[in-house]
């Protein structure tokens, strides 16, 4: 999805359904005006970044991914 045209349906109120909807409990950002869209390059959503302790990007993914990826991506970040 073109990340610059869906922004009108990208509410606080409707990530917030989605969230509970899927039971996800993780931190997510809504950059309603664009700031980090335009600052990490995120073209499409879901963009999944997976910040280390220092603040770096460790793993980034367009898309869905499996929670095995996710589950070992951490996994990895945790024994650093």
């Amino acid at each position: 999805m073109d990340i610059l045209n869906s922004r009108t349906t990208e509410t606080p109120e409707n990530l917030a359904n989605f969230m509970s909807t899927n039971n996800y409990t993780f931190p997510v950002m809504l950059d309603q005006n664009l700031t980090m869209t335009h600052r990490f390059g995120v073209t499409e959503t879901p963009t999944n970044f997976i910040i280390d302790k220092n603040g770096v990007i460790q793993f980034r993914v367009t898309g869905q991914f499996s929670e095995a990826t996710l589950n070992d991506t951490i996994n990895r970040l945790k024994a650093q």
